[in-house]
């Protein structure tokens, strides 16, 4: 696959660095044209059909909806995304030029998947509880138009500094613990993205 990006622009680190350590999230619509996403699409379809034929393999995350990590060659796209300007700026901006990558995965839901309970992808690190520096991130690259009545992706914001003491390595997986839900709800926000 060629390499494909969008027009160059500018993506200036304060910009990145205000949003991730304010709201905790940032995003960019149209990042890829719709036939690079399509590919994209189809090589998730292939891998989770190859990993629902292997013994956890594809991991369940409540009804019709599963979690599948994969070798990054596999995606016939990973290049074209850790070299997409914008992402190599978010990742210099935040974490400097050393930064590795040490996860690919995808989450597919399917018709009939409940909502996704509030989650964390990591525990928070130290560097973040003790020192309110981000030291890791997650990208979210969504293969399809995504409309409300789909489960769109939802955020609290500011809660990247928060701790849940009393939680399975500082992080809730299952659901927010009680006491947080009030504070959560208010700040959930919604994200549809289109291409």
């Amino acid at each position: 696959m060629t390499t494909v990006h969008a027009p160059q622009e500018t993506h200036e680190p304060a910009d990145i660095l205000r949003g991730l350590y304010g709201d905790g999230i940032i995003g960019l619509k149209g990042a890829f044209p719709r036939d690079w996403v399509v590919r994209m699409r189809e090589d998730i379809e292939t891998l989770f059909a190859e990993a629902q034929q292997v013994p956890g393999g594809a991991l369940p995350r409540g009804p019709q909806r599963w979690y599948v990590e994969v070798h990054q060659e596999r995606i016939r796209g990973f290049v074209d995304i850790v070299t997409h300007p914008w992402f190599v700026a978010v990742c210099e901006a935040v974490l400097g030029p050393d930064y590795r990558i040490v996860e690919v995965g995808f989450d597919i839901p399917f018709p009939g998947a409940a909502d996704q309970p509030w989650h964390r992808d990591f525990d928070v690190p130290e560097a973040t509880t003790k020192g309110r520096r981000l030291n890791s991130l997650a990208f979210n690259l969504t293969a399809v138009d995504t409309i409300p009545e789909m489960g769109p992706f939802e955020v609290a914001p500011g809660t990247q500094w928060d701790q849940f003491d009393g939680c399975a390595k500082g992080m809730f997986e299952v659901a927010p613990i009680p006491q947080s839900v009030p504070r959560f709800r208010p700040q959930a926000a919604a994200r549809c993205f289109f291409s």
